[in-house]
């Protein structure tokens, strides 16, 4: 209204405008004050910026809202991110900041363990087969943690794998007998298949002999020791020979490459394998450890490679007899002639060590034991 009132009057310096007399006179003249019509004028100046300010402000909203939106966006994917890093980290290696519990039974497990040294090989082992070094930190002994550390910058993890065992280790010729074959791993927590093959002397397999458990069953005495186990029927061989077998370790998780143990030699002999008792009547003391031993015996060695006849002729040098053998521990158990002192056993043991088929030979010795 004042914008249109404003183009119709002309504005004096006091500008002045006739009203009409309330008595009924002709119009007379009142001058209206200058600031009075000014206040007329910016409150038209107001209305016409807020109308040109307008679409600005329609702008600005459109703009607050977008904004919102994008906040309102990024927050969410912040926390779908957040949920799916705790579902990676619950089965994630251990951090030092964050409780062991939460990552694995393995972790939870090694803190069950009492004895310090065994707890920290127990982390040595976990950290090596996750190669995850923080786990390292869990270790107290700081020569094993730099271990820990030093391992896990190989390429390939640490695994040990020992040689395949069995017992017994031999059976006689034509003899049939159930055999249980052991073999162990260290530096990894990650279970394998193992199994059992008989091979020839230059390493091709003849045929596989069985699968090797670690579930205290078949053969295997421990579950989860880490010692495989397993129970099979071995004989029938009708002349004495060594049968090679390997055992062969595959990994599920594709990180650590199948592993095949050194070669084990099974023996089928003529030997003794049934170790008679001593005669108390021929123990002596051996002047030179102090301890006692038996006077009308030797332990003896041979190398590898020897074979029963070649062995059959040495002991025949001495006039001896084998008695037993231990092909686990590769010990002749022989008998010599007696002459109810240590000397003469040394005597012998110099003429076996002139032989070089001979690894050793040494005093068959007698361990007392005390009883209350």
């Amino acid at each position: 209204m004042f914008h249109d009132f404003k183009k119709r009057v002309n504005y004096p310096t006091a500008a002045s405008c006739g009203v009409l007399n309330p008595n009924g006179n002709n119009m007379q003249k009142y001058k209206i004050p200058t600031s009075q019509y000014q206040l007329m004028e910016n409150k038209t100046n107001w209305n016409g910026r807020f109308e040109a300010i307008t679409p600005f402000i329609k702008y600005l909203a459109i703009m607050l809202f977008i904004v919102l939106l994008f906040i309102v966006f990024w927050i969410s994917v912040g926390y779908l991110n957040k949920e799916e890093n705790a579902l990676i980290e619950r089965d994630a290696p251990a951090s030092n900041n964050q409780p062991i519990e939460v990552y694995s039974e393995k972790i939870t497990l090694c803190e069950t363990i009492q004895i310090e040294v065994s707890k920290d090989q127990c982390y040595l082992d976990y950290a090596q087969s996750r190669k995850d070094i923080t786990l390292c930190e869990y270790i107290k002994n700081q020569e094993k943690q730099k271990q820990c550390k030093e391992y896990l910058n190989l390429e390939e993890p640490p695994i040990t794998i020992y040689t395949l065992s069995s017992y017994p280790s031999a059976i006689a010729v034509g003899e049939k007998k159930k055999i249980m074959f052991t073999v162990s791993q260290a530096g990894t927590l990650e279970k394998a298949a193992v199994h059992v093959e008989q091979i020839n002397e230059k390493g091709d397999v003849i045929h596989i002999v069985g699968m090797l458990n670690d579930e205290g069953k078949d053969g295997d005495l421990r579950a989860n020791d880490f010692v495989y186990g397993g129970e099979f029927t071995v004989g029938s061989y009708n002349t004495e020979q060594s049968i090679h077998y390997h055992a062969i370790f595959v990994f599920s998780n594709n990180v650590i490459q199948p592993i095949k143990t050194d070669e084990y030699l099974f023996s089928v002999t003529n030997f003794p394998l049934d170790s008679p008792p001593f005669d108390p009547s021929k123990v002596v003391d051996n002047p030179r450890t102090g301890e006692q031993m038996i006077s009308n015996e030797v332990l003896v060695g041979f190398n590898e490679g020897v074979t029963p006849d070649r062995i059959r002729e040495i002991v025949k040098e001495i006039d001896g007899e084998v008695i037993n053998v231990i092909f686990g521990l590769n010990s002749y158990r022989i008998k010599i002639s007696d002459t109810g002192n240590a000397a003469e056993v040394y005597r012998i043991i110099k003429i076996l060590e002139k032989f070089s088929e001979v690894e050793y030979a040494e005093p068959n010795g007698v361990t007392s034991i005390d009883t209350p």
